[in-house]
């Protein structure tokens, strides 16, 4: 029985394939969601990812001609080797946004005020645990002040809530809804809307001019020298571009805290629209009405904090630094990736000889490397990462630097010749293009391509919205 040779040529060619895709399976598979993580898009990611490819499909021919004229294959491929390594670890200075806890504000015309947020995990038995660990008193309570303290009982939570409001239209109707409160309980910026104000304005918020200056002034205070005025009917809406900032305090009924499939809802039972004075009460609003642009902080209440925490989408994302600088990186880093990785294909067949059948034995190390550590990545930054909303992937940027020296390292080991350029390479170009055989693999290559590409791209990004509660 003949033992087998071990082809020591060979080797540093199967430790390229297996650093070189171990370097990128610590990185790749999660630079979707670390563009969510930058308050990036679903569109916009897709976007980047619709360009990528089509970067290096242009790189990879243009970069191998060039390495083929100067008769420089080895050192280009160094070069995108070192170009990847640095695009790479680049992402790794980009900005994260902060978590907030957004909710709107639902006030009923029968004393059932909620908080409400959409878009959390599913009813399922890991999000029923945390709803009930949200029920439960915190116990960092003590914290409170010795004026709320006394005025919070055990299955409750003091909490504030800052609402923005966009439009004079908007804050018309909140404070019109509140018009059966005493007027010393009003926010401040409904208290011109007092009797008799309050009698020229409708449900609708259709207001006379005159009539309202009071309401106008209060709530366009802080933006009045930016107020533009639109017709409508010919009634006047007045609109602020920035915001009004509505500060007060809510105490929350945890026992009646509901989810119902993805949205959960907390019970306001008192109110304070005087934020430190200490005086809640319960109303009812005319009509049901809600402010959606506010945000909660439950200081006292980890649990419920961390449950209500969100990445918020940059609103005009087109316009972010950071979506041009993570869209250039992405591309960047995948044209290098490209192009290493055709060179690193020719210098292997190069090495191969009359022996191509055997790339797939070369080719299956990249697959292993791939395969082992995607799975150290993902436990490390799972690990480190527990408790926390946004994911910190510093061990792949750990590992991506020490996978990528070492694959340098060998590249530069790597001993190859340089040969001289193909002298028909148009016409054996030509040849492969119009094979029937080389066509039928060309378009299963994109059918699969696109349809792989929206499971590896957005995998990782469906989990996250799946399931996105916090680790214990």
């Amino acid at each position: 029985m003949t033992e087998k040779k071990i082809n020591i040529k060979l080797i540093p060619v199967k430790a390229h394939y297996f650093f070189f895709n171990a370097a990128g399976s610590a990185l790749v598979p999660f630079l979707p969601v670390m563009g969510k993580q930058m308050g990036i898009s679903a569109e916009a990611v897709g976007i980047v990812y619709a360009v990528a490819p089509i970067a290096g499909c242009v790189a990879k021919p243009f970069f191998g001609l060039v390495a083929d004229r100067l008769k420089k294959r080895k050192k280009t491929f160094l070069f995108f080797l070192l170009l990847a390594l640095t695009s790479s670890l680049s992402f790794s200075f980009l900005p994260q946004v902060q978590p907030e806890r957004p909710v709107i504000f639902e006030c009923g015309s029968m004393g059932t005020n909620y908080l409400l947020q959409s878009g959390g995990a599913p009813a399922s038995c890991t999000a029923e645990r945390s709803l009930d660990n949200i029920k439960r008193k915190s116990t960092s309570s003590q914290n409170h002040n010795s004026t709320t303290q006394s005025l919070v009982e055990d299955d409750e939570e003091l909490c504030h809530i800052d609402c923005q409001i966009y439009s004079f239209l908007d804050g018309i109707k909140f404070c019109y809804n509140l018009r059966k409160l005493n007027v010393n309980d009003l926010p401040e910026p409904c208290k011109g809307t007092a009797n008799p104000v309050l009698a020229n304005v409708d449900k609708n918020g259709i207001y006379d001019e005159t009539e309202a200056f009071s309401i106008r002034h209060n709530i366009s205070e802080v933006t009045s020298s930016s107020v533009g005025v639109h017709e409508d009917n010919n009634q006047q809406l007045m609109v602020q571009p920035e915001p009004y900032i509505l500060n007060f305090e809510v105490i929350l009924k945890m026992p009646s805290t509901v989810l119902l499939k993805d949205t959960i809802f907390l019970h306001v039972d008192r109110i304070s629209f005087h934020p430190g004075n200490g005086k809640f009460k319960q109303f009812s609003c005319n009509e049901r009405t809600r402010l959606t642009k506010c945000f909660v902080n439950c200081s006292d209440h980890t649990q419920l904090n961390k449950r209500l925490e969100r990445v918020l989408e940059e609103p005009e994302v087109f316009e972010s630094s950071t979506f041009w600088l993570y869209g250039a990186l992405v591309v960047l880093a995948f044209a290098a990736i490209a192009v290493s990785n055709s060179i690193s294909d020719a210098l292997c067949f190069q090495i191969l000889g009359d022996k191509p059948q055997n790339y797939g034995m070369q080719r299956q190390w990249g697959a292993i490397g791939w395969g082992i550590f995607t799975l150290v990545a993902g436990y490390l930054v799972d690990r480190i990462s527990r408790g926390m909303l946004l994911k910190d992937y510093t061990p792949c940027f750990y590992l991506l630097a020490i996978l990528y020296a070492i694959d340098l390292l060998v590249a530069y080991k790597w001993d190859v010749k340089e040969v001289d350029k193909p002298k028909q390479i148009r016409r054996d170009v030509w040849n492969l293009v119009t094979d029937l055989r080389v066509i039928i693999f060309g378009l299963a290559c994109i059918i699969v391509g696109m349809c792989t590409g929206m499971h590896w791209n957005f995998l990782f990004w469906y989990l996250l919205y799946s399931f996105p509660l916090h680790s214990k």
